[in-house]
């Protein structure tokens, strides 16, 4: 099941239920998903990853708005926008900590690692690299401040 069906899916439990703020945050982010679609020359159907994508956008929207309104001492509505962020994230993979990444990363270079007195040639190495490299392309971080 894609993420934009699970929404959809979700969003009928939640009229079913009648839980307004669930209704309400999936229908937000329905529609984000539709525009992303329509947006351009051309309409197109969004693969899976790009559907995660324009929901981590809203979720980047949600924390800034929510600190805005902290900011300006409006703590329901920025309660709100917390909220709506968490639920949104519910529907994205899981982040990775750096912690988890600087463990992932130092693993898969010690596998990459040839002894210099190794008379070893390491065939697999390019493959190794290429595998590293994929691995940042289906990884979220943890939003991280600069220190």
């Amino acid at each position: 099941m894609t993420t934009l069906e699970r929404l959809t899916a979700d969003l009928t439990v939640s009229m079913k239920a009648r839980t307004a703020f669930r209704t309400n945050t999936l229908r937000q982010m329905i529609a984000a998903v539709r525009s992303a679609e329509k947006s351009g020359a051309v309409a197109r159907e969004l693969t899976d990853e790009q559907v995660q994508n324009v929901l981590s956008g809203e979720v980047k929207k949600r924390r800034e708005s929510a600190q805005i309104y902290t900011d300006a001492g409006a703590s329901e509505r920025a309660a709100t926008e917390t909220s709506e962020a968490d639920l949104i994230e519910s529907y994205l993979p899981a982040a990775v900590s750096l912690e988890q990444l600087d463990t992932i990363v130092a693993t898969r270079v010690e596998l990459l690692v040839v002894p210099a007195d190794s008379d070893l040639e390491y065939e697999g190495f390019v493959g190794e690299v290429g595998d590293l490299l994929s691995l940042f392309g289906c990884i979220r971080l943890e939003s991280v401040s600069d220190p």
